[in-house]
């Protein structure tokens, strides 16, 4: 049984240590809380035994205000986790309480009806998107402690512990959720006061002797004592005796310490975690496990996406590692562009267990708020901010080409640095492409994604892109055997060995840093070449090599044998349309028909393997636009394909389109926008002219109408002896026309931007986005 016959002595303890301190305090708390994660709950906490609450026997949607001994403090919903409530933790299956429908979604109130020693419950929010991939959760007992832990729906639910060490009793728990939709709760456990203690009863006598032994220390010394969750040490104040002095103090302050956290067993490795990056590096080479702190597991298991973004878009890429307290971080900005998502990333030093705080970054002066924040393999974290409303002001007013940014770090030694990426809405593209970027932590043993495009892909088109960045934190390169590098391969071939490096950052712990970008090439690497130096690869790639005409996916899988990177950011820039892991893909991503006709766009459901998903129910939206407010639903067919068609009877304008589904985890799965542009039937054909350039066989095509804009006009160069057609082409590109005994295309030369091979002459029509062609001109071939 818990006693409270040592009490006066914890208490004496407190007051002389108290008395013998000056400015600085010691707090005993009678609640200790603990994140319990997403694993199952344990049998006993804080020395207590554990035992579940009677299951919940009451049909699935009922709304309660109360569960056995647990009343809500406001009305919420009763689901049955793979019934009403998708996904959870740990194999449970059982009973949760949803606020999504409550009158404030955000917070509840847990009030036990007999006070207990120790409880636990678990926590998993509504939305499970990958734009939305963890949520801020915070418990607090009726005497103010606080757990705080970041729950991410794709790691399913986590849970919260609370234990007495004192005379209180755990009567409340209050839950503040950071999803706005709501969370649920469930999974009840506790103990009424029975404790295992496993020391005979003497935590107390201990605890109390520990407080009596610091205090005296404080006294003899001036040394203070501190103690955090990741870190135990002690900070002198003035010179220290000899340790022979202080021998006897040293093993009660350490005595008090792990007897305060609870038990010896908790006084763990991670306690030496949280050194600076720079005092790491004066260890071993940068970029290594100085400390022996080994690997953790990640949360995302692999790099997921979060952000997807189709139509005439550009991407700007850039990263920076410094050892210093600011840097500029460099955007390049397309001629009348403007931005329509930027987005923040950075990485902690590897093996140092560090977090970034609040405005531990900042981005032109203002502080930066990560949303998400991830355990990487290499002991350290990953972040992702939204900083469009940070940055867009100042980029959309700017000039066109490279802008400078400027970032601070508030602890540079245990940052290894930023990526930024701006995604802009960019006037001068004349074809539409698809951006997306993934986020997350890689396995250093490996990992996969998956990429599954809208059109088959057409090594003929010379517009075809398909370009992938990588980000890699903690990477040191040099030409000795010290080097570390990963291993890339795209459908089953290597793409590289080389990946990796301080190309963004310095050769230091806290700059080592690269990403894919500004200044970088798609020439890739040779596919075996070893390290020669730190940008032997720039990790900027073309994937055109590894694919097939034809093609309508992509594999791409990372490993790094030298067991010490982290790979956490990937962009890919994709001709067309784009889904990666599992997701929904509609095509096509934009459209232009005449007011009246009809519409048909095409969702293409996948699994996180690539695979085609059938039967899935997919749900329609047209967001905004004319016909904004329609919906339609429709189940995938055995290629995973699901359709919808409407009419364009709302006139003149723009419709914007997503599509929505449940995803296998059972969290809502939303589609990057298409566009559907609704013109008048009236519009004339566009004209075309042709003009001869330089030697026979080149020709500059220029298109007007009186409908569009020149960027939206195209045109094709067909052969008159022939079923061949090449193209499309924009206004204005030169094109050489050769005759051949093949048809084709090929490079340019000259003044031109690609040469068409015929059989006969060329044939040339221009195109709007309505389809409306123009007459054909005939030019001669040579």
């Amino acid at each position: 049984m818990k006693t409270n016959s040592l009490k006066p002595l914890i208490l004496a303890g407190a007051v002389l240590f108290g008395y013998c301190g000056t400015a600085e305090a010691i707090t005993i708390s009678s609640i200790n809380g603990v994140a319990l994660g997403s694993v199952a709950p344990t049998s006993s906490l804080g020395g207590f035994s554990l035992t579940p609450f009677a299951p919940d026997l009451s049909p699935d949607g009922n709304d309660v205000n109360a569960i056995g001994p647990v009343a809500f403090s406001q009305t919420v919903r009763h689901d049955v986790v793979g019934i009403g409530w998708g996904t959870w933790s740990h194999g449970y299956a059982g009973s949760v309480y949803d606020t999504g429908s409550s009158v404030n979604p955000t917070t509840l109130t847990l009030t036990l009806a007999s006070p207990v020693s120790a409880f636990y419950f678990y926590v998993e929010s509504v939305n499970f998107t990958t734009t939305l991939a963890g949520f801020s959760f915070t418990a607090t007992s009726q005497d103010g402690t606080v757990v705080t832990q970041t729950i991410d729906g794709n790691g399913g639910a986590a849970g919260f512990g609370f234990y007495t060490t004192g005379l209180d009793m755990i009567s409340s728990i209050s839950i503040l959720s950071g999803d706005a939709e709501g969370f649920a709760v469930g999974e009840f456990g506790g103990s009424g006061g029975s404790q295992t203690a496993p020391d005979g009863g003497n935590s107390l006598a201990l605890l109390g002797v520990g407080l009596l032994a610091l205090c005296l220390g404080r006294f003899v010394t001036g040394t203070k004592i501190v103690s955090t969750a990741t870190k135990q040490f002690i900070v002198g104040r003035g010179q220290l005796s000899p340790l022979g002095n202080h021998a006897g103090l040293a093993v009660l302050v350490i005595l008090g310490l792990m007897v305060s956290s609870g038990s010896a067993a908790q006084v763990k490795r991670s306690s030496l975690l949280g050194k600076s990056a720079v005092a790491l590096s004066g260890y071993a080479f940068p970029g290594t496990d100085a400390l022996g702190a080994g690997l953790s597991p990640v949360a995302f298991g692999s790099i997921d996406p979060f952000v997807t973004e189709s139509g005439f878009v550009a991407l700007s890429v850039d990263g920076l590692g410094t050892t210093s307290s600011s840097g500029t971080i460099r955007v390049l900005k397309p001629a009348g562009a403007t931005v329509r998502k930027a987005y923040l990333f950075s990485a902690s030093t590897g093996f140092s267990g560090y977090h970034i705080p609040i405005g531990g970054v900042t981005i032109n002066g203002s502080p930066v708020s990560f949303s998400i924040e991830t355990p990487s393999n290499i002991n350290s974290f990953n972040y992702l901010a939204d900083v469009t409303s940070l940055i867009k002001p100042t980029l959309d007013a700017a000039a066109a080409g490279t802008n400078l940014l400027t970032i601070t770090e508030g602890n540079s030694g245990s940052i290894d640095g930023e990526v930024l990426a701006v995604i802009f809405d960019d006037p001068n593209q004349i074809s539409s492409s698809t951006v997306v970027l993934l986020f997350g932590a890689q396995k250093v043993a490996g990992d996969t994604f998956n990429v599954t495009l809208s059109d088959p892909i057409d090594l003929a088109k010379a517009d075809l892109i398909l370009n992938m960045s990588l980000g890699i934190s903690y990477s040191y390169q040099t030409t000795s055997t010290t080097s570390q590098f990963s291993f890339v391969t795209v459908n089953g071939n290597q793409l590289t060995q080389s990946a990796g490096g301080q190309d963004d950052g310095q050769a230091a712990n806290g700059a080592l840093i690269t990403v894919g970008g500004i200044g970088d090439s798609i020439a890739n690497p040779l596919p075996f070449q070893t390290v020669a130096n730190f940008n032997t690869d720039d990790e900027l790639y073309s994937l055109i090599p590894f694919v097939t005409n034809g093609a309508t996916s992509i594999t791409v899988f990372t490993r790094n044998p030298s067991v010490d990177d982290n790979i956490f950011f990937s962009a890919l820039v994709v001709s067309g349309g784009a889904v990666v892991n599992e997701g929904i893909l509609l095509s096509p991503i934009n459209a232009t028909n005449e007011v009246g006709t009809s519409h048909t766009v095409t969702a293409t459901v996948q699994d996180s393997s690539g695979h085609a998903v059938a039967n899935r129910q997919v749900t329609f939206t047209i967001l905004g636009g004319p016909n904004a407010g329609v919906t339609s639903t429709s189940n995938t067919d055995g290629s995973g394909h699901a359709s919808f068609t409407y009419f364009g009877t709302g006139g003149v304008g723009v419709d914007t389109i997503n599509a929505r589904m449940i995803g296998s985890t059972g969290k809502t799965i939303t589609s990057g926008e298409v566009i559907k542009k609704w013109v008048l039937a009236v519009c004339p054909a566009p004209a075309l002219t042709i003009t001869p350039r330089a030697n026979r066989g080149y020709y500059q095509v220029g298109i007007t109408s009186s409908c569009y804009a020149t960027s939206e006009l195209q045109f094709y160069v067909s052969d008159t002896a022939s079923a061949f057609m090449a193209g499309p082409y924009a206004a204005g590109t030169v094109v050489k026309i050769k005759k051949s005994a093949t048809t084709g295309t090929g490079p340019g030369s000259g003044p031109a931007s690609v040469t068409v091979k015929v059989l006969g002459n060329g044939q040339i029509n221009a195109v709007d986005p309505a389809g409306h062609a123009s007459a054909a001109i005939t030019c001669l071939s040579f």
